[in-house]
Protein backbone atom coordinates (compact mmCIF):
# COMPACT_ATOMS: atom_id res chain seq x y z
CA UNK A 1 0.00 0.00 0.00
CA UNK A 2 2.82 2.40 0.88
CA UNK A 3 4.54 1.55 -2.40
CA UNK A 4 1.46 2.46 -4.45
CA UNK A 5 0.84 5.64 -2.47
CA UNK A 6 4.38 6.91 -3.00
CA UNK A 7 4.31 5.94 -6.68
CA UNK A 8 0.95 7.62 -7.31
CA UNK A 9 2.06 10.85 -5.63
CA UNK A 10 5.32 10.85 -7.58
CA UNK A 11 3.61 10.32 -10.93
CA UNK A 12 0.95 12.91 -10.19
CA UNK A 13 3.59 15.47 -9.28
CA UNK A 14 5.65 14.82 -12.38
CA UNK A 15 2.63 14.76 -14.67
CA UNK A 16 0.99 17.93 -13.42
CA UNK A 17 4.29 19.73 -13.81
CA UNK A 18 3.97 19.57 -17.60
CA UNK A 19 0.52 21.15 -17.53
CA UNK A 20 1.66 23.90 -15.15
CA UNK A 21 4.56 24.85 -17.40
CA UNK A 22 2.37 24.80 -20.51
CA UNK A 23 -0.34 26.96 -18.95
CA UNK A 24 2.08 29.42 -17.36
CA UNK A 25 4.10 30.01 -20.51
CA UNK A 26 0.96 30.31 -22.64
CA UNK A 27 -0.61 32.67 -20.09
CA UNK A 28 2.37 35.01 -20.28
CA UNK A 29 2.20 35.03 -24.07
CA UNK A 30 -1.58 35.52 -24.09
CA UNK A 31 -1.22 38.50 -21.74
CA UNK A 32 1.18 40.07 -24.25
CA UNK A 33 -0.76 39.39 -27.46
CA UNK A 34 -4.39 38.70 -26.45
CA UNK A 35 -4.47 36.29 -29.41
CA UNK A 36 -4.97 32.57 -28.83
CA UNK A 37 -3.59 31.50 -32.25
CA UNK A 38 -0.35 33.39 -31.68
CA UNK A 39 -0.18 31.96 -28.16
CA UNK A 40 -0.53 28.40 -29.50
CA UNK A 41 2.13 29.00 -32.14
CA UNK A 42 4.54 30.40 -29.56
CA UNK A 43 3.83 27.75 -26.91
CA UNK A 44 4.27 24.85 -29.31
CA UNK A 45 7.45 26.49 -30.58
CA UNK A 46 9.65 26.59 -27.51
CA UNK A 47 8.01 25.54 -24.25
CA UNK A 48 6.41 22.40 -25.69
CA UNK A 49 9.73 21.18 -27.02
CA UNK A 50 11.18 21.61 -23.53
CA UNK A 51 8.25 19.71 -22.02
CA UNK A 52 8.68 16.90 -24.57
CA UNK A 53 12.41 16.65 -23.83
CA UNK A 54 11.69 16.60 -20.11
CA UNK A 55 9.13 13.80 -20.50
CA UNK A 56 11.52 11.75 -22.63
CA UNK A 57 14.42 12.18 -20.21
CA UNK A 58 12.30 11.22 -17.20
CA UNK A 59 10.79 8.22 -19.00
CA UNK A 60 14.19 7.01 -20.19
CA UNK A 61 15.55 7.55 -16.68
CA UNK A 62 13.06 5.04 -15.29
CA UNK A 63 13.56 2.43 -18.04
CA UNK A 64 16.72 0.89 -16.46
CA UNK A 65 14.39 -0.42 -13.75
CA UNK A 66 13.17 -2.94 -16.35
CA UNK A 67 16.33 -5.00 -15.87
CA UNK A 68 16.04 -5.01 -12.07
CA UNK A 69 15.75 -8.44 -10.48
CA UNK A 70 12.64 -7.55 -8.49
CA UNK A 71 9.25 -7.42 -10.21
CA UNK A 72 8.03 -4.33 -8.28
CA UNK A 73 10.97 -2.34 -9.63
CA UNK A 74 10.20 -3.50 -13.15
CA UNK A 75 6.59 -2.44 -12.65
CA UNK A 76 7.71 1.00 -11.49
CA UNK A 77 9.88 1.38 -14.59
CA UNK A 78 7.07 0.52 -16.99
CA UNK A 79 4.50 2.51 -15.04
CA UNK A 80 6.58 5.68 -14.80
CA UNK A 81 7.65 5.59 -18.46
CA UNK A 82 4.04 5.09 -19.54
CA UNK A 83 2.76 7.86 -17.27
CA UNK A 84 5.33 10.33 -18.62
CA UNK A 85 4.33 9.46 -22.18
CA UNK A 86 0.58 9.73 -21.50
CA UNK A 87 0.84 12.92 -19.44
CA UNK A 88 2.94 14.66 -22.08
CA UNK A 89 0.41 13.66 -24.75
CA UNK A 90 -2.40 14.97 -22.57
CA UNK A 91 -0.52 18.24 -22.13
CA UNK A 92 0.00 18.59 -25.88
CA UNK A 93 -3.45 17.54 -27.09
CA UNK A 94 -6.12 17.61 -24.39
CA UNK A 95 -5.01 20.75 -22.54
CA UNK A 96 -4.85 22.98 -25.65
CA UNK A 97 -8.25 21.67 -26.76
CA UNK A 98 -9.77 22.65 -23.42
CA UNK A 99 -8.06 26.04 -23.45
CA UNK A 100 -9.10 26.76 -27.05
CA UNK A 101 -12.73 26.19 -26.07
CA UNK A 102 -12.51 28.75 -23.23
CA UNK A 103 -9.41 30.97 -23.66
CA UNK A 104 -11.04 33.99 -22.01
CA UNK A 105 -11.97 31.99 -18.94
CA UNK A 106 -8.55 30.38 -18.62
CA UNK A 107 -6.64 33.60 -19.16
CA UNK A 108 -9.04 36.04 -17.56
CA UNK A 109 -7.54 38.88 -15.62
CA UNK A 110 -7.85 38.53 -11.89
CA UNK A 111 -8.32 41.66 -9.83
CA UNK A 112 -7.45 39.88 -6.61
CA UNK A 113 -5.21 37.09 -5.45
CA UNK A 114 -6.96 33.72 -5.37
CA UNK A 115 -6.90 33.55 -1.58
CA UNK A 116 -8.96 36.75 -1.45
CA UNK A 117 -11.94 34.83 -2.82
CA UNK A 118 -13.64 32.97 0.04
CA UNK A 119 -14.79 30.02 -2.07
CA UNK A 120 -11.31 29.41 -3.43
CA UNK A 121 -9.76 29.74 -0.01
CA UNK A 122 -12.27 27.27 1.43
CA UNK A 123 -11.53 24.91 -1.47
CA UNK A 124 -7.84 25.12 -0.55
CA UNK A 125 -8.75 24.32 3.06
CA UNK A 126 -10.76 21.32 1.87
CA UNK A 127 -7.82 20.05 -0.19
CA UNK A 128 -5.54 20.33 2.83
CA UNK A 129 -8.02 18.45 5.00
CA UNK A 130 -8.51 15.71 2.40
CA UNK A 131 -4.74 15.31 2.16
CA UNK A 132 -4.51 14.89 5.94
CA UNK A 133 -7.38 12.38 5.87
CA UNK A 134 -5.69 10.40 3.09
CA UNK A 135 -2.41 10.30 5.00
CA UNK A 136 -4.11 9.31 8.25
CA UNK A 137 -6.11 6.56 6.60
CA UNK A 138 -3.31 5.25 4.42
CA UNK A 139 -0.25 5.44 6.63
CA UNK A 140 -1.50 5.57 10.19
CA UNK A 141 -4.39 3.13 9.71
CA UNK A 142 -6.57 5.54 11.69
CA UNK A 143 -10.22 4.74 12.32
CA UNK A 144 -13.05 6.86 10.93
CA UNK A 145 -13.67 8.30 14.39
CA UNK A 146 -10.03 9.42 14.76
CA UNK A 147 -10.04 10.90 11.28
CA UNK A 148 -13.22 12.87 12.01
CA UNK A 149 -11.75 14.16 15.28
CA UNK A 150 -8.90 15.66 13.27
CA UNK A 151 -10.59 16.56 9.97
CA UNK A 152 -13.62 18.50 11.24
CA UNK A 153 -11.74 20.85 13.58
CA UNK A 154 -8.94 21.30 11.04
CA UNK A 155 -11.37 22.27 8.30
CA UNK A 156 -13.23 24.61 10.67
CA UNK A 157 -10.01 26.35 11.70
CA UNK A 158 -8.78 26.67 8.12
CA UNK A 159 -12.13 27.97 6.85
CA UNK A 160 -12.29 30.56 9.65
CA UNK A 161 -8.69 31.52 8.93
CA UNK A 162 -9.57 32.02 5.27
CA UNK A 163 -12.52 34.19 6.09
CA UNK A 164 -10.95 36.23 8.89
CA UNK A 165 -7.44 36.78 7.63
CA UNK A 166 -7.88 37.10 3.89
CA UNK A 167 -11.40 38.41 3.51
CA UNK A 168 -11.64 40.90 6.33
CA UNK A 169 -8.07 42.11 6.57
CA UNK A 170 -6.46 44.74 4.40
CA UNK A 171 -4.04 42.12 3.13
CA UNK A 172 -6.16 41.50 0.04
CA UNK A 173 -6.31 45.18 -0.84
CA UNK A 174 -2.56 45.56 -0.43
CA UNK A 175 -1.94 42.42 -2.44
CA UNK A 176 -4.28 43.63 -5.19
CA UNK A 177 -2.42 46.94 -5.42
CA UNK A 178 0.91 45.12 -5.69
CA UNK A 179 -0.42 42.82 -8.42
CA UNK A 180 -1.87 45.77 -10.36
CA UNK A 181 1.43 47.65 -10.09
CA UNK A 182 3.35 44.62 -11.38
CA UNK A 183 0.93 44.20 -14.27
CA UNK A 184 1.17 47.90 -15.19
CA UNK A 185 4.97 47.72 -15.07
CA UNK A 186 4.89 44.66 -17.34
CA UNK A 187 2.66 46.48 -19.83
CA UNK A 188 4.97 49.50 -19.83
CA UNK A 189 8.03 47.25 -20.34
CA UNK A 190 6.30 45.41 -23.20
CA UNK A 191 5.43 48.70 -24.92
CA UNK A 192 9.02 49.92 -24.55
CA UNK A 193 10.36 46.64 -25.99
CA UNK A 194 8.06 46.93 -29.01
CA UNK A 195 9.38 50.44 -29.73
Amino acid sequence: VLFLAVLSVLTLGLSIDFAIHFIQRSRVRYDQTQDWKDTVHYTFGGPSRAIARNAIVIAVGFLPLLVAPLVPYQTVGVFMAAIMFVSSLATFFILPAIISAFPERVYKERAKHFLCFPEECIFLALVIVLTVVYLMAGYMQASVKEILYVAVPLFSVLACLCYCVFQRAKACNVLCKILRMKKNNNKINNKEEKK
